[in-house]
């Protein structure tokens, strides 16, 4: 199995990438399909969000008594923790958290959290909240001791890799982690709000929760193999492509057999995916291919086709690609069969291994594919 191949390390970093553009592309839809609910919170009176001017959006952070507290970390979502003093405060993908000042009031860009719904909030004591954002009133986040959420997790099928779940709330994610085991413990915010937990070889999985006290709080999560990950070992799913990029016309992608292909599914709005491919073009550009092969199947999502990518391409090439286009095959598919019903995949970047037999061999790496090649 390539999962036995493939470093603890790069799966982690590799989990890591992928939770984070699942928090970002998930927070996206949400306004895209114009999912603006209000929060159900059982003991706390969260209010909306007031825009200073156009550019900042503003509000305070009180305690469960309401009284304002300074010091609070204030932003679009969370990274929690075992320990509540540990949680993580992010604004979007690169800035950081703003602090309260001593009347409990902040200031945040409105640019960086156009994409979401909903403000979080920790404060020095480890206690943390959240509230909807509704322009243009004021925002109160009140804060409350953490709840405990123990998750379980069984997984009788394929690598045992991190997973990654999220805590979902009026579309927007509010909060996420990385489950590296079959059971941790985590400090989230009281409230009530969706827990969804998946990684590339498995289906999502949704479970509401409503979190009304410190108490622990225990839920048991059991994920069934993707579409994908029941072929381990046999045949691999075909490609049905609407149109395909750097490949011949009249070939079919059946000749490729006798090689080793990777099989990149990947997204122009994935930040992982996007900073993977110049990787990916040195490897293509460094080794013969007279056994091996790369193809990028692009996410129906905003991509289904070359022209509809292509702006957000040509910014990639001149920018983070060095100049570089994709040299290896790029596939589309407008119907979404190859990505949804075909394969079945659910997180974007998804690598996958098929071996010179056709056999799908699952999760992998360059690092695979180069010892692969190197035997």
């Amino acid at each position: 199995m390539i999962g036995n191949e493939t470093t603890t390390g790069a799966l982690i970093a590799s989990a890591t990438a992928r939770a984070i553009a699942h928090v970002i592309a998930r927070a996206i839809a949400g306004v895209i399909a114009g999912v603006i609910a209000c929060v159900s919170v059982a003991i706390a009176c969260l209010n909306s969000v007031e825009a200073s001017g156009a550019d900042m959006v503003t509000g305070t952070v009180v305690d469960a008594a309401g009284k304002p507290v300074q010091g609070a970390r204030v932003g679009s979502s969370l990274t929690v923790m075992q320990k509540a003093s540990d949680t993580k405060v992010q604004i979007g993908y690169d800035a950081s958290d703003v602090l309260t000042d001593a009347s409990g009031r902040f200031s945040i860009p409105a640019a960086p959290i156009g994409y979401t719904h909903v403000l979080v909030a920790a404060g020095p004591d480890g206690s943390l909240g959240f509230a909807s954002k509704a322009s243009p009133a004021a925002t109160q986040i009140r804060l409350f001791a953490p709840a405990k959420l123990k998750i379980a997790l069984l997984k009788p099928f394929g690598h045992r890799v991190p997973h990654t779940f999220d805590l979902v709330s009026g579309g927007s994610s509010l909060g996420y982690a990385s489950l590296r085991g079959s059971s941790a413990e985590f400090a989230v915010p009281q409230g009530s709000y969706e827990l969804g937990l998946s990684d590339p070889e498995s289906t999502p999985v949704s479970l509401p929760l409503q979190l009304t006290s410190p108490l622990e709080k225990q839920v048991r999560l059991e994920l069934r193999p993707t579409l994908w990950a029941r072929n381990l070992g046999k045949p691999a799913p075909p490609f049905t492509p609407t149109e395909v990029q750097n490949w011949p016309a009249g070939r079919s992608l059946a000749s490729l057999k006798g090689k080793w292909v990777l099989v990149s599914f990947w997204a122009t709005w994935c930040r992982p995916c996007v900073e993977e491919m110049p990787k990916l073009i040195r490897f293509y550009e460094q080794h013969p291919r007279d056994r091996f092969e790369i193809l990028a199947v692009h996410s129906e999502d905003g991509g289904a086709s070359f022209a509809a990518i292509r702006p957000a391409y040509d910014r990639f090439v001149k920018g983070p690609w060095g100049g570089q286009s994709l040299p290896f095959p790029m596939l589309f598919d407008s119907t979404g069969n190859t990505q949804k019903k075909v394969w079945g995949i659910n997180a974007y970047p998804t690598t996958l291994l098929i071996d010179p037999a056709g056999n799908l061999v699952g999760l992998a790496t360059l690092e695979d594919l180069r010892s692969k090649l190197e035997k």
